[in-house]
């Protein structure tokens, strides 16, 4: 799926309504190095989209839920700002 370096720390992952996953991690192990990134499997092929490039931050402890409209929610941490940050 992501072939970019150290992919898929902090992870977290969500069946839809059709079965197929939606997940949400981080991408690189080191705080210089992370990005918050989203896949999901199109029924044919993986899609990969980065939510919050970082920039040197330091993201942990992502969180992935579906709304009503089958859109992704992701939660996370930011510990350069120290606080939880919400993507939609």
């Amino acid at each position: 799926m992501d072939q970019q370096g150290d992919a898929g720390i902090w992870n977290s992952i969500v069946i839809d309504k059709d079965g197929r996953p939606h997940i949400s991690y981080r991408q690189g192990w080191t705080n210089s190095a992370g990005a918050l990134k989203y896949a999901y499997w199109t029924g044919s092929a993986w899609k990969i989209e980065v939510v919050d490039p970082a920039n040197g931050a330091g993201l942990e402890g992502t969180s992935i839920a579906l709304d009503s409209q089958g859109r992704p929610r992701i939660a996370y941490y930011d510990t350069d700002l120290n606080a939880l940050r919400f993507a939609v």
